[in-house]
């Protein structure tokens, strides 16, 4: 499952506390930082890259608003506020929604339901775009050949004198090939070789544990034993 990663902005301790509560039931959604000032939020933002940023408007110093245009274009953002009158002010600075405090579940839901919508659409169109970037290349799989695009890929696993493809969506390819041949090609050159039997695209590891890798389509893969130094440095 992909996870898109998202802060809370708002000077009101329990506001934030609020809305951190209704995010938290949902899997694909990941609290990075919340913010009690817009300039911290801002520094944070300027530093780190987010998918969605929740804030208010009315706060102290940079509101709401002047904030959305310092960030536009780099996250998707959604307006909690008691302050209707801002509303067409923050669609006109392309807000992903606009929901009045105090906050409402049946309405909070149907937005996260549209904001997961658009962000799996994005995602999967950024990954196409990319896939056109990098050459597709054919493989024989019994008598056909089939087209293969190593961005989609996010892991390999050896099977002896096979290895098999998983991609994003969880669908498999299996080919005759040996795995380490196979990383050999420069296509191939963003994968890391974590185990003998494994090998993961860089771009989808989500978290690295001492003895396992858990990539952000949820699959969790081990580090052998010795493949540990090699996979420190590789990801330094």
């Amino acid at each position: 499952m992909k996870k898109y990663s998202y802060v809370i902005i708002d000077d009101d301790d329990m506001d934030r506390l609020m809305v951190s509560f209704y995010l938290k039931i949902y899997p694909f959604l990941e609290q990075k930082a919340t913010f009690s000032t817009s300039s911290d939020g801002i520094h944070y933002l300027q530093n780190h890259e987010v998918d969605i940023v929740f804030l208010d408007i009315e706060m102290p110093g940079i509101n709401g608003i002047e904030l959305q245009r310092r960030i536009l274009n780099s996250a998707c953002s959604i307006f909690i506020t008691s302050h209707p009158e801002f509303a067409l002010e923050g669609f006109e600075l392309d807000a992903f929604d606009y929901i009045l405090k105090p906050l409402d579940s049946d309405r909070f839901n149907k937005c996260i339901g549209r904001l997961k919508e658009y962000l799996d659409l994005k995602y999967k169109a950024e990954l196409f775009e990319e896939g056109f970037k990098e050459e597709t290349f054919l493989v024989k799989k019994g008598r056909e050949h089939i087209g293969i695009s190593p961005n989609e890929i996010t892991y390999l696993e050896a099977l002896k004198d096979y290895t098999k493809f998983v991609s994003y969506e969880n669908k498999t390819t299996t080919i005759h090939g040996n795995l380490g041949n196979i990383l050999r090609d420069e296509r191939f050159r963003h994968f890391i070789r974590i185990h003998r039997s494994y090998a993961i695209q860089r771009k989808y590891i989500h978290t690295v544990k001492t003895n396992e890798i858990l990539l952000t389509t949820g699959a969790v893969l081990p580090i052998g034993k010795y493949y540990r130094d090699f996979v420190s440095e590789a990801l330094i």
